[in-house]
């Protein structure tokens, strides 16, 4: 069944304590500079932590797992801090054409259990915030779409877009519960219009 794990791999703790650590001045991915790389690794009594940190995307990343796998039932917790002073910079790396760029950062914490994807979506927990400054939408300027479209509504003459949309102050303030997203705090402005929105998935 693909509900089911073939094997538990974690497994390989009950035998095995280590401490220690990875270390690479800088390395390419996908010509994106990552420099002052650490992994630190700990396996102590059945307890996994893993915290890797480096330096990419103008800003410090940081990140720390722990798997407690003593019961029945693993447990995970995960934590993330990204500062990133090039957004669009990150974003390229994933696809052709970034459609935001700016600086940001997001912060996130979360916990679950188990071993299969239902258990998993089950436990899934936590939350986390995700701030854009002094960004822009590229390649569409969404506020212009809008009034594009009242205009034509009205039979008006649509004016040429300027295929973009600044982006000032965003901030996202969001919790997780059962796999389920919960928006607690939505605000942005973009161009001259505030946004403010709360909700859930």
């Amino acid at each position: 069944s693909a509900e089911q794990p073939a094997s538990d791999p974690f497994a390989w703790m009950e035998t095995i304590n280590l401490n220690g650590s990875i270390k690479i001045g800088k390395v390419l991915v996908k010509d994106t500079p990552l420099t002052d790389v650490v992994a630190n690794i700990r396996v102590q009594d059945q307890v996994l932590t893993l915290d890797p940190a480096l330096t990419a995307f103008g800003g410090r990343q940081t990140a720390q797992v722990q798997v407690d796998a003593r019961g029945d039932t693993p447990k995970t917790q995960v934590k993330t801090g990204l500062r990133l002073g090039q957004v669009e910079s990150m974003l390229r790396t994933i696809m052709n054409q970034p459609p935001l760029e700016g600086s940001g950062s997001l912060d996130l914490a979360l916990s679950l259990e188990g071993l299969t994807l239902p258990d998993i979506q089950k436990s899934l927990q936590g939350g986390g915030e995700l701030r854009i400054t002094d960004g822009a939408f590229n390649g569409v300027d969404i506020l212009e779409s809008i009034r594009s479209s009242v205009a034509s509504l009205r039979g008006k003459e649509v004016k040429a877009s300027q295929k973009e949309t600044e982006l000032k102050n965003f901030i996202s303030r969001f919790s997780i519960e059962g796999g389920a997203l919960q928006w607690n705090q939505l605000d942005a402005e973009a161009g001259d219009v505030k946004l403010n929105a709360e909700g859930g998935l």
